[in-house]
């Protein structure tokens, strides 16, 4: 009602005056509703995993990274089976957006061009000191990067973040990764870490919502609408990435007996997430933990 008599008003006092009756139009123009920029609707966090026929495959190749006489570089915590509970627990954050990471190997490699580690100072730095992250890009293998369109993730043993995206589809995480506890956070650090710096691997920025997963420092796992819709316009432009139905059929034509059961296992897996709550993500050792409707964690 207010805004009717400031129309009415602007009206009868433009009629008294040319110049303020260009003003007048103008501001009306603004108040109308139709020229008025429509609001975005709030973006969501989603809790609940996609239907399995909208998942997205992506490959993943993990890496540890071994440097006997540089043992911030050297991986020695993790086993192959502590790598295969931290890959659950990233498919089972990244469910939400329907995205699904396809293990292709576990290996150990040499690092590489460790002497610029050396004449930094690092090679026997002690815990106390700070050891810029970006120096580790460096020590890389050549090698892992040739003639493969998938994503690859290479733990070492220290540096001074929790993990890093260097582009290229690249990702390094550090096994000693410690983060800030929020609550229906992930409950441990080294899935969360992956799958964040896999989130940067699909253009997400760093978001500071505590609960969200693309947050700084924090077991945050959340992923809203946004995120999820631009992770997943990013994963479909990789010419390596399956969409499931497309996945389904190339399993159907594999004739080797091994390769074919590891992409029923894929599959498997994500009929076991698809339209289940996901969050909060606990702890599993064989299978992914999920909720079933009704249940609490």
């Amino acid at each position: 009602m207010q805004s009717i008599t400031l129309k009415i008003s602007l009206i009868y006092n433009s009629m008294k005056n040319p110049f303020t009756s260009i003003i007048a139009i103008a501001f009306l123009i603004l108040l109308s509703p139709t020229s008025q920029a429509q609001e975005k609707p709030p973006e969501i966090e989603i809790k609940l995993a996609r239907s399995a026929d909208e998942f997205l495959i992506l490959p993943l190749k993990i890496y540890r990274l071994k440097a006997a006489d540089v043992p911030d570089v050297d991986s020695r915590q993790l086993k192959d089976t502590d790598i295969q509970r931290i890959l659950i627990k990233v498919n089972i954050v990244w469910a939400s957006a329907g995205i699904y990471w396809k293990l292709e190997s576990i290996e150990n490699v040499n690092a590489e061009n460790l002497s610029r580690l050396k004449l930094l100072g690092l090679a026997d730095a002690p815990d106390t000191q700070k050891k810029p992250h970006l120096a580790f890009r460096d020590v890389i293998p050549e090698s892992t990067r040739k003639d493969y369109p998938g994503y690859r993730v290479y733990y070492i043993h220290d540096f001074d973040v929790n993990g890093v995206y260097f582009g290229r589809r690249e990702a390094m995480v550090k096994e000693t990764a410690a983060l800030r506890a929020v609550e229906g956070g992930i409950d441990e650090p080294l899935p969360r870490v992956t799958s964040h710096e896999l989130g940067h691997a699909l253009g997400l920025p760093h978001r500071q919502d505590r609960f969200n997963l693309m947050a700084s420092g924090t077991t945050g796992t959340l992923l809203n609408t946004a995120e999820i819709a631009k992770a997943r316009e990013f994963a479909t432009k990789n010419p390596a990435c399956l969409k499931y139905n497309d996945f389904q059929m190339k399993m159907a034509l594999e004739t080797d007996p091994s390769k074919k059961q590891a992409s029923m296992n894929v599959m498997n897996d994500i009929n076991s997430l698809a339209k289940k709550p996901i969050h909060p993500v606990g702890s599993s050792s064989k299978k992914p933990e999920v909720v079933s409707p009704g249940e609490t964690k």
